[in-house]
């Protein structure tokens, strides 16, 4: 006499084309939500050098006010590299309500696209500390 099992060995064609449904459907989106992530995990890395940049800057124009060498100029743009990228830099100066007292706005975008701004820095510094332009090669008088 044979002996015949009555139990099932594997998987029904019915289960396997539900199973790979379910991969079929999940694995778009998760592979969606990955790319999504790898884009944000960018736009931080740069956003982080760029505030790096801000602040070194900042720094120098800190320095220079330190100095006595920081000018009243209205505007000033600049290009700088770090982290093996080159970022654009734009310097705005403007009064304040509180007499003798200055805003500085520095903007850092990425070289390749200036009108992205990834990072913005302002600090307030003393007008007594700057200078004019045309101190820093005329004479005294701010006359060449």
């Amino acid at each position: 006499m044979h002996n015949q099992r009555s139990e099932q060995l594997g998987f029904t064609l019915i289960e396997v084309m539900v199973a790979l449904l379910v991969v079929g459907i999940a694995l778009p989106a998760l592979m969606f939500q990955l790319g999504a992530q790898l884009d944000a995990t960018d736009r931080f890395r740069q956003q982080t050098i760029a505030s790096w940049v801000a602040k070194n800057q900042m720094s120098h124009l800190q320095l220079d006010a330190a100095a006595g060498m920081m000018t009243t100029a209205a505007f000033r743009e600049g290009e700088t590299e770090l982290a093996g990228r080159r970022w654009s830099w734009q310097l705005s100066v403007e009064e304040t309500p509180v007499p003798g007292l200055l805003r500085h706005r520095l903007d850092v975008a990425a070289k390749e696209r200036p009108a992205d701004t990834l990072a913005s820095l302002t600090s307030y510094l003393s007008a007594a500390q700057a200078i004019g332009p045309s101190a820093l090669g005329g004479d005294a008088d701010g006359q060449d």
